[in-house]
């Protein structure tokens, strides 16, 4: 999904449904818009949100080991 998020209208939205879907799993709420955070408001949505997206690509950087592609 990351890699195509621009295929989506809101690719956040999508995370929040994949959040909900696999029981609320606690590694990816850091970047689920309406979890809490600690960090502070950056002062635009867009902001905000941009840096979801880098939570969650680096995320799947640091998830990327657990998983093998299946063939």
């Amino acid at each position: 999904m990351f890699e195509h998020r621009a295929d989506y209208a809101d690719p956040l939205q999508t995370v929040e449904e994949v959040y909900t879907d696999f029981g609320y799993p606690p590694r990816i709420a850091a970047f689920v818009r309406y979890m809490p955070s600690d960090d502070p408001d950056l002062g635009s949505r867009e902001s905000n949100e941009r840096r979801l997206h880098e939570k969650w690509k680096r995320y799947l950087e640091e998830a990327s080991g657990e998983y093998t592609p299946s063939t």
